[in-house]
């Protein structure tokens, strides 16, 4: 079973809405020991992402301001807000440990600052 990745169009696309939103901002996010499939958040009965084999590689949360591009285990998020962001982030963090890259700066040995 796999994820299907964005590809550097799709990446590059996602790059560019960030610039193209008022207050939008970008981050970084490696996701420890994640296995291709297996992407599924969850909080009171209701799954905010699930990620199944097939899925485009772009996705975009319905009620909060953010977005994400998903290639192996990185993220790379665009969100308006730090508490958009600290809410994803928490919701991560209750299945995978993360390390976050505030500044965005490289992603997928693109070097974005």
């Amino acid at each position: 079973m796999s994820t299907v990745p964005a590809t550097l169009t799709t990446v590059k696309i996602h790059l560019n809405s960030v610039i193209s939103i008022p207050g939008a901002e970008y981050l970084t996010l490696d996701i420890k020991d994640f296995y291709y499939g297996t992407l599924e958040l969850a909080s009171n009965s209701k799954v905010y992402f699930e990620i199944r084999k097939g899925m485009p590689s772009m996705w975009k949360q319905a009620q909060l301001p953010f977005s994400f591009t998903l290639v192996v285990n990185d993220l790379g998020v665009k969100y308006v807000g730090k508490e958009t962001a600290h809410h994803l982030i928490r919701t991560l963090n209750k299945q995978y440990k993360t390390t976050v890259d505030w500044k965005g700066n490289n992603y997928l040995g693109l070097n974005i600052a």
